[in-house]
């Protein structure tokens, strides 16, 4: 690995090790991410270990620790590729456990043979044991490639993708191939004499390439999941656009807010759903409150008759009957898109209409 130019090493240990800070933040919770999350950090802990032991021109132990590292990313990598290849999810964990119980003892010996060497104590004659565990670790990456491959063949065969998902199952299905490519490559040099711990400047820095377009790749979701903590999402937009709607009606109403199960935070289309579902059981609810003031033709009119309603249950009206039944649901609203342009207008005509009818905001 000593082979990579040091710019190129670098920048791509500090722009993977972001995206895997931010992945271990925002995406942790499902099997696959938690799959990838460990892959990229045992890399990344590889790259950590003999990033040193290179600077200090001790070659041999920096393949050594970056090896012992590798192997159990190696472990999640096929744990990820046989998941993506259709593998039970349910069993995911104990197959993980064992891919991981045998990176972990393959990258151990790793290390003792390292330790005893160092003693003068050498494991095995003249043989060059870390050359061959270190080609051997090529056969698991070959593995899991196909697997990948094969998987991204199948998904972009599926009809119905977007153009989003095709190009990322291609990008992908690519780095697969080069891997598959390179991995072939490593062990045919190995079988010929070729030190697999030299691969020459140009293979290395594929390799480090390829790291960074899996990088990029798995930093979609990243982005995804940081706009939606922000609510820059279309979804969470809208939230904030009905929140001060939301906030006067189920402060007027609180027997409408749902309380039982728990609230997402960080899921804008979850709050989105029961913000919604919420203005609506409040406004059904108010109706008593506005017997004989039926909605008007525009959206202010409807507004100022919900906030009238509203000022009039905070200050203890008694209900009344609904002398209107066209009253009953407002007009223009055929399904949940319809439901949602309606709100969000009626959201925009809200401060007005609550100015109007003298009805204090809730975040006051």
């Amino acid at each position: 690995m000593n082979s990579v130019p040091p710019v190129v090493g670098v920048s791509t240990f500090v722009f993977v090790a972001v995206i895997t800070a931010a992945r271990w933040f925002l995406l942790d919770e499902v099997t696959m991410d938690r799959l990838v999350n460990r892959a990229l950090g045992w890399n990344l802990a590889g790259l950590l270990m003999a990033g040193p032991a290179f600077a200090l021109d001790h070659d041999d132990l920096g393949h050594r620790l970056f090896l012992s590292a590798g192997l159990i990313a190696v472990a999640y990598l096929y744990g990820l590729a046989r998941l993506l290849d259709g593998a039970p999810a349910a069993a995911a964990v104990r197959r993980q456990r064992r891919y991981n119980a045998v990176g972990a003892s393959v990258g151990g010996l790793v290390l003792v043979g390292t330790v005893t060497e160092g003693l003068g104590l050498p494991v095995v004659g003249g043989l060059r044991w870390d050359a061959v565990i270190w080609a051997g670790s090529y056969l698991p990456i070959l593995a899991a490639s196909v697997l990948i491959a094969r998987a991204c063949i199948r998904e972009l065969r599926l009809p119905g993708a977007t153009v989003a998902e095709r190009l990322a199952y291609s990008a992908l299905l690519t780095t697969a191939c080069c891997w598959i490519v390179s991995s072939c490559v490593a062990l045919v040099r190995a079988a010929i004499g070729v030190s697999p711990e030299q691969p020459g400047t140009a293979f290395a820095v594929l390799a480090f390439v390829n790291f960074a377009v899996i990088a990029v790749l798995i930093s979609f979701p990243v982005v995804d999941a940081v706009l939606v903590r922000a609510q820059l999402d279309r979804a969470g937009r809208a939230c904030r656009v009905l929140r001060p709607l939301w906030r006067d009606l189920t402060a007027a109403v609180p027997e409408v807010v749902l309380r039982d199960g728990p609230v997402h935070d960080g899921e804008s289309l979850s709050r989105l759903y029961r913000m919604t579902v919420e203005i609506w059981d409040a406004m059904l609810h108010l109706k008593q409150y506005r017997a004989d003031a039926p909605f008007d033709g525009d959206v202010g009119g409807r507004a100022l008759a919900i906030a009238y309603a509203a000022q009039a249950k905070t200050q203890g009206v008694a209900p009344e009957p609904v002398r209107h039944a066209a009253d009953a649901v407002p007009v223009g609203t055929r399904d949940r898109s319809d439901e949602l342009r309606y709100l969000l207008e009626l959201a925009a005509q809200w401060p007005k209409a609550r100015a109007l009818a003298g009805l204090r905001s809730a975040a006051g």
